[in-house]
């Protein structure tokens, strides 16, 4: 049985800047816990939801929880949903047409790679590929909004190191949680094609 989780929800937040548009994420947390996924990696803010949870109720609560200082009564949100056992073949052929088929490069894996060990949290010590990460997201909650940056000034956050704006240009150089990056590339890719999110 693997342990990572089978819903979750992200908060996917465009900060508008003079020099064009970065990202709000995460650091993650470098905890030596057996039940820690990819520490140090890049994530947007996310949780994972408990049972009978839905993906808004999720992310309201998390948010709630890990950042302070974020209105999210004034922030017009689009909710985004993968099913990344079906949607993924969809997402990265949208993706590949954007970035010319040079995705690969940019993704940092292949599917059929191992996720090394000390990523993995509690599957420690469990042999896992990133496909059947993928194909574990049953259903993987976004949360999409876009502000000026003056609106996260006084940002705080009660997990992981730190909070980062990560320029969208050099979202390629960057180790992510694996969904998050395919579902940020995916946003990028959506808008320089100017395609309206659909799966």
């Amino acid at each position: 049985m693997l342990y990572l989780n089978k819903n979750q929800a992200s908060f996917m937040l465009r900060v508008e800047k003079e020099n064009g548009l970065s990202y709000f994420v995460q650091l993650r947390d470098n905890v030596r816990d057996a039940r820690f996924v990819f520490p140090n990696a890049i994530s947007f803010f996310t949780g994972g939801a408990r049972e009978n949870e839905s993906g808004e109720e999720c992310f309201r609560r998390e948010m709630i929880e890990e950042l302070i200082g974020i209105n999210f009564e004034k922030l017009e949100l689009e909710h985004r949903i993968y099913h990344w056992e079906k949607d993924l073949l969809k997402v990265e052929e949208t993706i590949d047409r954007a970035l010319e088929g040079n995705f690969d490069v940019f993704r940092g894996f292949q599917y059929a790679d191992l996720i090394p060990a000390k990523a993995l949290g509690r599957d420690r010590g469990k042999e896992v590929t990133y496909q059947q990460l993928f194909d574990r997201l049953i259903e993987d909650h976004y949360f999409v909004a876009q502000v000026k940056v003056d609106a996260i000034e006084n940002v705080k956050i009660k997990e992981g190191q730190k909070w980062v704006l990560l320029p969208e240009d050099t979202v390629h150089t960057n180790i992510f949680y694996p969904s998050a990056k395919v579902a940020l590339v995916h946003d990028i890719a959506l808008r320089k094609l100017g395609l309206k999110f659909e799966l």
